[in-house]
């Protein structure tokens, strides 16, 4: 993604029951992919669990950014 551009209002795919699984590959926690992730998490009303997987050595802090963004019904889950 080269950048992220906020839609002016919620896809349908994140508001309705479409989305229920995300996997996110090769995620590097770039200023444009957290932005996005945030935006998911905060608008899949259906959103069971989030899987995000990364090779960057600051997983932890990777963690924390999108955690607090993430549904109390859906589990986060960071590899």
């Amino acid at each position: 993604m080269v950048s992220w551009i906020q839609p002016s209002s919620v896809p349908e795919c994140l508001s309705s029951s479409h989305l229920e699984i995300l996997e996110w590959r090769q995620y590097k926690g770039t200023e444009t992919e957290i932005e996005a992730a945030k935006y998911i998490l905060a608008n899949g009303s259906r959103l069971k669990k989030a899987t995000f997987y990364s090779e960057s050595a600051e997983k932890r802090g990777m963690l924390k950014e999108l955690e607090y963004v993430a549904r109390d019904s859906c589990t986060f889950v960071f590899e």
